[in-house]
């Protein structure tokens, strides 16, 4: 459910001093990828319990936008915004094991070349 109301009641995000709590806020952004996921009118539930890797860059741009409108909020209500860091984490920890696991050669391939300035971000492989 990718509702900025919702994380805002949920994790107190526009409350000055308050810490809310990491670790639950990146399993519920995870929670919504997947759901995300599952609902995709290409997602294959017999086969590979996934949908095309171009379908998921999308699902993934989808909750990298909503994490940007939250943070527009948290900013607007605040003046502070939801940090790089935490997409970082969210990212590497969900985004990136979801790739190991369901798009192997791709994430091989971003892994062995991500220090290589020759290949742009859109070069991926085909899987």
């Amino acid at each position: 459910m990718l509702d900025i109301q919702y994380y805002v009641n949920r994790f107190k995000i526009n409350q000055v001093n308050y810490e809310f709590n990491r670790v639950e806020f990146i399993s519920s952004l995870k929670e919504d990828l997947l759901e995300l996921i599952k609902r995709h009118e290409n997602y294959n539930k017999f086969n590979t319990h996934s949908v095309p890797y171009k379908d998921f860059k999308v699902l993934v741009k989808k909750i990298q936008d909503f994490y940007k409108s939250l943070s527009d909020y948290r900013y607007k209500e605040i003046g502070k915004r939801l940090t790089n860091k935490l997409w970082g984490v969210f990212y590497a920890s969900v985004i990136c094991e979801y790739r190991k696991k369901y798009y192997p050669k791709i994430q091989s391939f971003i892994e062995s070349n991500k220090d290589n300035p020759n290949i742009t971000r859109q070069s991926h492989g085909r899987e």
